[in-house]
């Protein structure tokens, strides 16, 4: 087939052979898909995740449908900082995002029947958000993102945790390193766990 028989075929607009028509049109992305605009930047930490799960299948399992996978930080890749497998994620929806997904990774050893598998519990958090829906399909100098940064604590859910006077978590505090320090992204701080939408 050549492009040029393509073309042809489209701009007949049908063809006819033993008594039916087959109607012909151009082939389109959007043909058998709805329109979801993503505008919506997210940084996701993946608390968790064994290391030889760090690639994007995994990654793109875990975010959910509602998430398109951008990009898996290079520190992650590398895994010079194993305390969480970082990303970024175009969404339509922040609260589309799940908050703990179970995984379960082949394990070693053999059964007779089946198979054994390692299931672990990883626990998503929401570390940067930049809104871009004030941004116009036509803008040739689109208005910055607004950027929202989210307090949230290792070994706890979103949410779960309430802070009390001179006491910390188990585990870990906020994770604030390798951030991006834009100018203007601390104004609109506010935590995932002050019961607001995230």
């Amino acid at each position: 087939m050549h492009q040029h028989h393509c073309a042809l075929a489209v701009s007949r607009g049908h063809l006819s052979g033993a008594g039916h028509l087959i109607y012909v049109r151009e082939w389109r992305l959007e043909a058998h898909a709805d329109n979801e605009d993503q505008l919506h930047h997210v940084r996701l930490c993946l608390e968790g995740v064994p290391l030889h799960g760090w690639n994007s299948y995994i990654a793109t399992f875990l975010i959910g449908r509602g998430c398109s996978l951008d990009y898996i930080e290079p520190r992650s890749l590398r895994k010079e900082d194993t305390r969480d497998f970082a990303l970024w994620a175009w969404m339509a929806d922040p609260n589309a995002i799940p908050k703990v997904k179970w995984l379960t990774l082949p394990a070693r050893g053999h059964r007779r029947r089946g198979r054994r598998g390692l299931r672990h519990r990883v626990i998503i958090h929401l570390d940067l958000l930049e809104d871009h829906s004030k941004a116009g399909d036509d803008d040739d100098n689109p208005p910055p993102p607004d950027v929202h940064e989210f307090t949230w604590y290792r070994k706890w859910v979103d949410g779960t945790y309430v802070p009390r006077e001179r006491q910390q978590p188990e585990g870990d505090a906020l994770r604030r390193s390798n951030r991006r320090d834009d100018e203007g992204d601390h104004d609109g701080r506010r935590g995932r766990d002050d019961g607001r939408a995230w």
